[in-house]
């Protein structure tokens, strides 16, 4: 997003929080809505253009929006969509987006009023690990061949336990693979819940398990680096030989052995 769209969602979600702090809870209902409208916006293109289209005045933006979700949503949500409306936006699909973002929001802060915040960002985490291990499974939960229900479906089968938000989540991911890969927006979705709880997410992969003081002292090192708590996520893979992989954002920390020696037979080569 550019930088009006960014403000124009960080003044929505403000508003938005605000709400939910209000609420005892509603967060999953509200999040359905949220989803629902973001994927009706971008089925509609002259829907999408008309809510975003600044020759018309804000007043008759939010209008249009309340009387397209009246008796359709929540009034809540159609508030939500009618302040976001009267906003200006960098793109036409940024207020898609937005709905997106405001949607995942909406769970993790749901997440959060019951405990369960760590918790889901964990299933998330562990599911993207699977995906990322299963070939095939990655594959047919990405397949549009199949209806969106039946792959939400195996995905939850596939999850086992996991709790109201992670099955959430894991369904938007599922239905946004249509406009966002599978694998990326179960990471996004990993990333926001460290974000709702202030910390950064580190990726580490060892070729065995870390000790408990290994990993404290890890985190502290990380956790000076980026100025911020980082939590670990750890997990094994014989291949990578010795040493550690660490994956924190958008940094790739590689000390493994296997890329030192894929580094030394490069160079023979030359």
């Amino acid at each position: 997003m550019r930088i009006t769209s960014e403000k124009s969602l960080a003044r929505g979600l403000d508003r938005w929080e605000a709400l939910l702090a209000e609420r005892a809870s509603g967060e999953a209902k509200f999040a359905d809505e949220i989803f629902a409208i973001a994927d009706l916006l971008r089925g509609s293109a002259s829907l999408n253009a008309s809510l975003q289209e600044l020759t018309r005045s804000a007043d008759a933006r939010a209008t249009l929006a309340r009387e397209v979700l009246g008796g359709k949503v929540s009034e809540e949500v159609s508030e939500l969509v009618q302040g976001l409306v009267r906003d200006a936006w960098s793109e036409l699909g940024d207020l898609a987006e937005a709905l997106d973002a405001i949607g995942v929001d909406t769970l993790l802060v749901g997440a959060a009023r019951e405990g369960v915040l760590h918790e889901t960002e964990e299933q998330l985490y562990q599911f993207s690990r699977m995906l990322h291990s299963q070939r095939q499974l990655r594959v047919t939960l990405s397949d549009r061949a199949y209806d969106v229900e039946s792959r939400a479906q195996l995905a939850h089968s596939v999850l086992g336990s996991g709790n109201l938000y992670t099955q959430a989540l894991v369904a938007e991911a599922v239905t946004r693979t249509a406009h966002r890969p599978l694998t990326a927006s179960v990471r996004d979705f990993v990333d926001a819940a460290a974000a709702r709880a202030n910390q950064q997410v580190a990726s580490v992969v060892s070729v065995i398990p870390l000790s408990a003081e290994q990993e404290a002292r890890l985190a502290q090192i990380l956790g000076r680096m980026y100025e911020t708590e980082v939590r670990l996520h750890t997990s094994i893979d014989p291949t990578i030989v010795g040493g550690l992989r660490i994956m924190i954002g958008d940094d790739v920390i590689d000390g493994t052995l296997a890329t030192r020696l894929n580094h030394v037979r490069t160079e023979m080569t030359k």
